[in-house]
């Protein structure tokens, strides 16, 4: 066989595989628990508090929030008559 043909042989026979299986493939035959790393705590931004409240707030969607806003302001715009 030359180098070429035990190259092509080779990659029949391994796959690439994730990762994390990988790892806990790993952890499970050799009876071991697998130590995972916690991920990092997600930073809210001031945007996602607004959507999150409106989204929440009476279930009206952020459209429906936009018109209502916009038709408050237009009543608070209009010159007395």
């Amino acid at each position: 066989m030359s180098n070429r043909t035990k190259a092509l042989e080779h990659e029949r026979v391994h796959r690439r595989q994730d990762p994390l299986e990988a790892l806990m493939d790993s952890c499970h035959r050799n009876g071991r628990k697998a130590i995972l790393p916690k991920p990092p705590e997600k930073i809210y931004f001031d945007a996602d508090r607004f959507r999150w409240y409106f989204k929440h707030r009476d279930g009206w969607n952020l459209q429906q929030w936009r018109d209502y806003i916009d038709a408050e302001m237009r009543l608070q715009n209009v010159p007395p008559a």
